[in-house]
């Protein structure tokens, strides 16, 4: 039994809308670890001006505000390209897991949920990759 051009073109639609709705819940997932590291920034700059808030000490990095503020909008930029479905997005996206898993094997011993969660956004992005614009 043959499938028809209908039938084919349904089914690809319907991988095509599986592909991007992924993509979605990987922009969703950046934007809420952006919401994570600007709540932390936040706090580790209020913890620097009211001590009774935070564990500052005063031989703490004091770039630590700076850095989690280029940590914050470089997500929020990710999640932004990956909810407009643009190609830039998913190669910072790629960029951004590569990197958790290489860290997440890297120190004090294997963090393999970690690494299987970035392995399963690096899947998602590249089965999503034609869609994308």
């Amino acid at each position: 039994m043959s499938m028809t051009p209908t039938v084919i073109g349904e089914s690809q639609e319907s991988a095509r809308g599986l592909a991007l709705a992924r993509v979605r819940i990987l922009a969703g997932f950046f934007g809420l670890c952006a919401v994570g590291t600007g709540i932390q920034t936040v706090i580790d700059i209020a913890a620097r001006f009211f001590p009774p808030l935070g564990r500052h000490s005063p031989g703490s990095n004091s770039l630590a505000p700076a850095l989690g503020g280029l940590v914050t909008l470089g997500l929020l930029r990710t999640y932004q390209l990956l909810a407009q479905r643009r190609r830039a997005g998913a190669l910072v996206a790629t960029v951004s897991l590569a990197g958790w898993i290489i860290e997440s094997l890297r120190v004090g011993g294997p963090r393999w949920d970690v690494a299987f969660l970035s392995a399963l956004g690096l899947a998602i992005v590249a089965a999503a990759w034609r869609y994308l614009e």
